[in-house]
């Protein structure tokens, strides 16, 4: 039905700034400094930094996430209204860490939709699939896998069945 739709490709790009303020944002201790300082000698992308790209894409600004995706409809899917979505589970798979700002690279924000899943009144389970490429190698940085789940929106008569995945995290060590 809409399991394996994909959504139009999106350029994400971002500033070593950007990464800087992801670190700080988050907690970083000053311990890690290779996270917090540019001139650090191995400065590098916290790997969780690639999971806020799907809301960030190319913006430098303050991002209204909802306006945004509010046309992104899927062929067949009920009407889902996503600002009461809570993320239900993350599974990121980080296959060789982002560099550290993306200007002179051209990366891309593939999503699919691996399922949605109507789970009675309680609401529904919406599975995608988010992976960043480099649009001109074809390099795969990273593949995020993510449900969310969006209470009270249920009952549609869709498949109720949700593939529960262990989740594993791998980070990388600095070298050096």
């Amino acid at each position: 039905m809409f399991a394996g739709y994909k959504f139009a490709s999106q350029e994400v790009s971002w500033l070593r700034r950007d990464v800087l303020l992801f670190a700080n944002s988050i907690g970083i201790p000053a311990a890690d400094l290779h996270f917090l300082y540019e001139l650090h000698p191995r400065f590098m992308v916290f790997p969780t930094y690639p999971l806020i790209l799907p809301f960030k894409l190319t913006d430098q600004e303050v991002v209204e996430f909802y306006d945004r995706n509010a046309t992104n409809t899927i062929p067949g899917a009920p009407d889902l209204d996503l600002r009461y979505a809570v993320d239900g589970q993350r599974e990121l798979t980080i296959y060789k860490p982002l560099p550290t700002a993306s200007t002179g690279s051209k990366f891309e924000l593939q999503n699919k939709v691996i399922g949605i899943y109507d789970k009675g009144l309680a609401g529904s389970a919406f599975d995608t699939e988010q992976v960043i490429v480099d649009s001109v190698t074809g390099e795969v940085y990273t593949t995020t896998r993510s449900v969310s789940f969006v209470p009270k929106q249920g009952n549609w008569g869709g498949p109720r069945v949700l593939m529960v995945t262990t989740i594993h995290f791998t980070l990388f060590q600095a070298q050096g």
